[in-house]
């Protein structure tokens, strides 16, 4: 008898110590249970800024001018997010996405001037830009801009030839005339009879040759192209910051830049955008529970990308163009097949899709873009389990894969100024196979394909009458949206012990809209996966 009284005793202790232990594992990968969000945040990192810019010159509009937008002062820390061309009347408009934590942008002209403008902030999801800049090298005079300048300490070898065909030679161009450039002070002056930059056949590539000797702390050096023929100052397409320790080659080693003029857009209208900006990549992050709630390392997939955009032709405020959107798959923390895709809004129609591995198709409704039906196609002998997710595990680097379609713009189709109007527009995962089991942002609306019969069960509370979508009962996401390529929780670490203030960005969002950014005491390395080298 009393032994099995002991044996009851003992088995009743191992089940309350397993339950502990369960509990305890619950809680240490699910801290994200205590974290409630406001249910209207919709936890974007990203801003719709709208820009209205007016190009004048003592007072007066100037039409076609040409214009950039950066997210910072130009330089090493900054991305290039517009080039762009002002109207017939000297005026611009257009809208951006901008990271939220972003205050102002700046606007650089065809002169390499730059304009910063604030941001006035409208509400969490939207911005707006306001303000006017000149083109001070547009003149009507025939003559060359009066540039005086002066060559001690300063020296510059530049070429400037045009070939003729007639002749099969190389012969001075005396219509050409360069400016090498410190700021917007001229330190030389070649071209024509002076030596110079070599200029290609098609005048559209400029190769130049420098010596450069800079006397003083961190200079801009850039270069100017005078075109006599045409009355007109270019700016080659590049600069480049020099301190007085970084001499830009010598007598017997010049240093050499490679540049493409300013005039390669010939519609004065023509845009192009990129986001988050040339060459740099966001960040998509998904988890694949839905509707049960998951475990928050939001790694089941991570997608890097970039989208682009270039507008061919405009009438009124509808135009045509492509897209180029170049992504990879960084990480698959999941068992499940994935597929990806993104909706575009309802003014947009797609045509001509192709894509550089064949998986790519845009669906019948002619705005909904299928990237592929599972993700692992894109990693190849990876096999099925966790990738890129574990520490020490073989690590898979997937290649860039490049998207490009046409788009017919709708303005008067456009309803809202909400966030999947601008890139990245609505992405959303399908699992296994099925088509109809949609994982969009939160409040992001479902295609018609989606299975409405999955709202408000387990640990989803959608309701679509108050376009409340994808939410936990803490009004929590399924899919997180970052304007930079960062890194992603390990397997089975929630984002809160990776990135410490994600629960106070939550919280209050105004105050750690940078919370994702490698800032001191914002991310925990050793909760954060790290390929092999890095």
């Amino acid at each position: 008898m009393k032994f099995k009284l002991f044996y009851f005793i003992l088995v009743a202790c191992f089940l309350v110590i397993s339950n502990g232990c369960d509990s305890s594992s619950e809680t240490e990968t699910n801290p994200i249970n205590n974290l409630v969000a406001n249910p209207d945040f919709m936890f974007n990192t990203t801003i719709t800024v709208s820009l209205e810019f007016q190009s004048t010159l003592s007072g007066a509009s100037i039409g076609g001018a040409y214009l950039e937008i950066f997210d910072a002062l130009p330089g090493e820390n900054s991305n290039l997010l517009l080039q762009a061309y002002t109207d017939d009347q000297g005026s611009f408009s257009h809208n951006i996405t901008l990271p939220a934590s972003k205050t102002s942008i700046f606007l650089v002209n065809a002169n390499r001037d730059f304009f910063e403008f604030e941001v006035i902030r409208l509400d969490d999801l939207t911005g707006s830009v306001t303000g006017s800049f000149n083109s001070p090298y547009n003149s009507s005079s025939r003559e060359a801009p009066a540039w005086s300048y002066s060559t001690s300490p300063y020296y510059s070898t530049i070429y400037s030839e045009t070939y003729d065909e007639n002749a099969a030679a190389w012969n001075n161009d005396t219509s050409d005339m360069f400016g090498c450039f410190l700021g917007n002070t001229c330190i030389g002056v070649t071209g024509g009879i002076y030596p110079g930059a070599t200029l290609l056949p098609d005048n559209r590539v400029l190769f130049t040759t420098i010596m450069y000797l800079p006397n003083t702390s961190s200079h801009l050096i850039n270069f100017r192209y005078y075109d006599a023929s045409e009355n007109q100052v270019y700016l080659m397409d590049s600069w480049q910051y020099v301190t007085a320790a970084e001499n830009l080659g010598n007598t017997q080693n010049p240093y050499e830049f490679y540049y493409g003029s300013w005039n390669m857009m010939p519609d004065a209208y023509l845009i192009s955008c990129s986001s988050p900006g040339v060459g740099q990549y966001g960040m998509l992050a998904f988890e694949d529970n839905w509707p049960q709630q998951g475990d928050y390392d939001i790694n089941d997939l991570v997608i890097y990308g970039n989208f682009s955009y270039y507008v061919t032709e405009m009438v009124g405020d509808d135009y045509t163009g492509y897209f180029e959107i170049a992504y990879k798959v960084a990480a698959i923390g999941a068992s499940y097949t994935i597929g990806f895709a993104i909706q575009f809004p309802e003014n947009f129609q797609l045509s001509n899709i192709t894509s550089s591995n064949g998986l790519s198709y845009v669906e019948a409704d002619n705005r909904t873009v299928v990237f592929c039906d599972n993700v692992r196609d894109f990693l190849p002998g990876a096999g099925g389990g966790f990738i890129n997710t574990q520490q020490g595990q073989t690590h898979f680097d997937a290649e860039y894969d490049t998207v490009t379609f046409d788009f017919y713009y709708n303005s008067e189709m456009r309803m809202v100024m909400m966030p999947w109007y601008e890139p990245p527009y609505n992405p959303f995962i399908f699992t296994n196979g099925v088509r109809s089991h949609e994982i969009h942002p939160a409040d992001y609306p479902p295609t018609e394909l989606a299975d409405l019969n999955l709202w408000g069960t387990m640990d989803d509370t959608s309701i679509p009458d108050e376009w409340r979508y994808y939410r936990t009962e803490n009004n929590l996401p399924w899919v997180f949206m970052l304007p930079i390529a960062a890194p992603y929780p390990l397997e089975r670490t929630s984002i809160l012990d990776a990135y410490p203030y994600f629960d106070d960005w939550v919280e209050s969002p105004w105050e750690y809209e940078d919370w994702y950014l490698d800032l001191p005491g914002q991310r925990n390395p050793e909760n954060l996966y790290s390929p092999p080298g890095k």
